[in-house]
């Protein structure tokens, strides 16, 4: 039976050195310092500025710029609808026919209203005219009375005359008692005629009268035109009061059918803003009160493209900074805007600001609700060295380590790098310090390299 002898590690790691020791010796070469460890093949990249334009990346969604809730102003029930959900519609285009019998019928007492009101001030304008022809003729008619007073006061003091003379004939028997007696007849008939006269005139300028001109609050003109007009005036103030009322009542009924007709427009619900009808929230036959909806239009000529920015990069931003909208679900086309709106209000919760940007919308195909990415440039594009993160070990936070070769050995540099700018460059973070241009720093460092070890570039 063969006996197996177990040979310690140690002693063959030992035992094959030292034939590789022999074997350099015997080509010539130098032999390896143990201490120095293995020589790691690295690559080498060589840090040198590009241009970095600083941006800041994002992500939201398309949002309406505006919208317009359609309500009802009056009841009704829908008799038509002219438009659907999708529906692009222009200022003052149908949307729906409302239909409400009240309402009908409402606007037809209106318009009987109107009809009497309109006669009602036609007669009360005849009777004021017929009432100013009836002061004109009283007026004339005093006028004639006065004419008939002073012929009959002629006419009497004429027989008073005659009455005196024949009287003093009586005396010395000249004329007989009968014709005295007929005589004085004559005259007591006369005084009696004109006595008459003179109470027709007074009861008939009752109104017409110069104290009836001053009982009226109004000076007495001087002249006869004007003080028949203003007598006119004062002799009329009912009829003209009556015809102030019926013209009043005209307008009342006016009011009352413009109000009809225009509750009536009311039933005919048009749109207020050109847009596309969002939501549709009634039905042919539905009854309807009075602030119900039935339409949701959205303005998508203009739409925003919302994102949130995190507080701490939110400070830089402002309006007008150029942003790039890119929306994947439209095969990752490009939108160029500039910001419209940053919101003065943090959420407390997440502590997100709101940004909008907005987009020309002509072509229809940027829809609310899609997705989008965003990049916003805040500020100019300038020099700086970028590192690839394939290059840095040991990060946290802005502090890092990367290995820089030098004469052939590697050797670790602490360095400091800005992250008010990290995820603006692709897979590589700005330097702010530790690095110069030109340095050779080592790309996906080995985990056994080692500071001052010795490397091979394989580049």
């Amino acid at each position: 039976m063969r006996e197996y002898h177990v040979v310690p590690r140690a002693i063959l790691c030992a035992l094959l050195t030292l034939g590789a020791l022999l074997c350099c010796s015997k080509r010539g070469a130098p032999p390896a310092d143990p201490a120095a460890g293995p020589v790691v093949t690295v690559k080498v990249l060589a840090a040198r500025k590009e241009p970095l334009t600083p941006e800041l990346s994002s992500f939201g969604s398309i949002s309406y710029r505006s919208k317009a809730d359609i309500a009802t102003t009056v009841d009704g029930t829908v008799k038509k609808l002219a438009v659907d959900e999708g529906d692009h519609v222009k200022v003052g285009q149908l949307l729906a026919q409302l239909e409400n019998v009240q309402l009908a019928i409402r606007k037809s007492q209106a318009e009987s209203q109107l009809l009497a009101a309109q006669a009602a001030v036609e007669l009360a304008r005849a009777r004021l005219w017929e009432g100013k022809q009836q002061v004109e003729a009283r007026l004339l008619s005093l006028k004639k009375t006065q004419l008939d007073i002073d012929q009959k006061k002629r006419e009497r003091d004429d027989l008073a005359g005659t009455l005196s003379n024949r009287e003093q004939l009586f005396k010395v028997d000249g004329i007989s008692e009968e014709q005295l007696q007929s005589l004085r007849l004559q005259y007591q008939s006369a005084d009696t005629a004109y006595a008459g006269l003179l109470t027709d005139y007074a009861i008939n300028s009752i109104g017409l009268r110069d104290q009836d001109i001053a009982a009226a609050g109004m000076a007495v003109p001087t002249r006869e035109a004007e003080r028949t007009t203003l007598l006119v005036t004062i002799n009329t103030q009912t009829l003209q009061a009556q015809l102030d009322s019926a013209l009043a009542g005209l307008q009342t009924s006016k009011s009352d059918l413009e109000a009809a007709n225009a509750l009536m427009d009311e039933m005919s619900i048009t749109s207020p803003v050109a847009g596309i009808i969002g939501v549709r929230q009634c039905g042919v036959g539905e009854r309807l009160r009075t602030g119900d909806k039935l339409f949701t239009i959205i303005d998508d000529a203009q739409v925003y493209a919302v994102f949130l920015v995190a507080e701490n990069r939110a400070m830089g931003l402002s309006e007008g900074m150029p942003v790039q909208v890119e929306v994947p679900a439209l095969g990752n086309r490009l939108f160029q805007s500039r910001i419209s709106i940053v919101s003065p209000l943090l959420d407390p919760q997440s502590g997100n600001l709101t940004v909008r940007a907005l987009l020309s919308n002509s072509g229809g195909g940027l829809k609310p609700g899609l997705f989008i990415r965003v990049k916003v440039k805040t500020g100019e594009t300038r020099q700086a060295i970028l590192l690839p993160t394939s290059a840095i070990i040991g990060r946290n936070g802005k502090d890092g380590t990367v290995y820089i070769l030098r004469d052939g050995r590697s050797f670790r540099r602490p360095v400091v790098f800005r992250l008010d700018t990290e995820g603006q460059s692709p897979g590589k973070l700005e330097v702010e310090n530790g690095i110069a241009a030109g340095d050779q720093v080592v790309d996906e460092p080995s985990p056994v390299l080692q500071d001052g070890g010795e490397v091979h570039a394989a580049n």
